[in-house]
């Protein structure tokens, strides 16, 4: 049987290969890492930040969701890398979004039938995507989201259906099962912990995945390059987390519990079958906070192809670039599927 391009990433394995760019393209994309800020009809500032080409009035761009307590600067060659040099990437700067008045109660029972109860830190964020797609004039989005921005984007789906024609969850929030918030944190923490290790380990020059005395592990001197790089982000995150933290307790407080008690399954199967939106999960088989036998088995039926790929889940946050071409084929993937299907339906 030919290999789905599905199957491409088993259990424990890197991708088969990395998005690479050229320094000249790499230095263009820089120049065009541009951040942005307007003010909303509350007269709230909205930063955000475009990459892309200036001309970014294509059919569909791609909007990046970050997860909780994490900096679109630690992302930035991964938003930078989902361009392709012609397709336009927006990502949202502002950590708590904006005032939640601009989605109408019509919009807010539209998401709570599939949804649930609405937690109000998700619509402040929900509110910012909107009013940046509204103002940017963006036609059409393929929304790609880490961890908590899973939340979001579905409630932002589930409110503009015929918006959004793709979306991407990376080591997604809302699809564990039962949860509470201490459960959650405890999760966190362990995971915090093994990513550390594995940084570690790198630092010394020896492959975490395989041990040290492994036939065919990677060089030491690149194990301690990747091992700076990540510890230098790791660094970075810590810093977004306690600033945070420290700036608003009540938000951080309240975020964490709408990621505990959030449940985006049942809506991940209405936007699939009934507003023909395509789901992708890309997930960090050593994933704690989220683990992945735990989305596995509530996952049935609320995604199109999904691949996994080593690491934990703070591996996103301190070595995101392995990600874009995962994304990449997602995209197409699921464009080949849909276009298979409406030719399935035309003949």
């Amino acid at each position: 049987m030919k290999e789905s391009f599905f199957d491409r990433y088993p259990d424990a394995h890197e991708p088969a290969k990395k998005s690479e760019i050229s320094i000249k393209e790499q230095q263009s994309l820089e120049k065009s890492y541009v951040n942005r800020s307007f003010e909303t009809k509350s007269r709230e500032k909205l930063e955000y930040v475009h990459i892309g080409p200036e001309n970014y009035k294509e059919e569909v761009s791609i909007m990046y969701l970050k997860g909780f307590s994490t900096n679109n600067i630690a992302s930035k060659d991964f938003i930078g890398g989902l361009t392709d040099k012609k397709t336009s990437v927006f990502a949202i700067n502002n950590p708590h979004g904006i005032g939640s008045g601009s989605i109408t109660e019509t919009q807010k029972q539209a998401a709570s039938e599939k949804f649930g109860a609405l937690p109000e830190i998700e619509l402040r964020k929900t509110a910012a995507v909107q009013e940046l797609v509204k103002h940017e004039e963006i036609k059409r989005i393929d929304i790609v989201a880490h961890s908590e921005g899973a939340i979001y984007a579905i409630i932002y789906a589930l409110m503009n259906p015929g918006k959004v024609r793709n979306i991407i969850l990376i080591d997604p929030a809302g699809m564990v099962g039962e949860d509470n918030r201490y459960e959650l944190i405890k999760r966190a923490t362990k995971d915090t912990l093994l990513q550390t290790e594995k940084i570690r380990q790198k630092l010394l020059g020896i492959d975490p995945r395989v041990g040290k005395n492994a036939d065919n592990p990677k060089k030491p001197i690149s194990l301690r390059i990747e091992g700076h790089q990540e510890n230098a982000l790791a660094k970075s995150q810590a810093k977004e987390f306690i600033g945070a933290l420290a700036d608003n307790p009540k938000r951080w407080t309240e975020a964490i519990g709408a990621i505990a008690n959030a449940d985006i399954v049942e809506a991940l199967q209405y936007l699939r079958h009934d507003c023909g939106i395509k789901v992708g999960i890309i997930h960090a088989v050593d994933d704690q906070t989220f683990p992945i036998d735990r989305i596995r088995k509530n996952s049935k039926d609320a995604m199109d192809g999904s691949f996994s790929t080593v690491g934990t889940h703070c591996t996103f946050d301190q070595n995101p670039d392995k990600y874009i071409q995962m994304v990449k084929d997602l995209i197409s993937g699921m464009e080949m599927q849909r276009e298979k299907g409406q030719l399935d339906d035309f003949l």
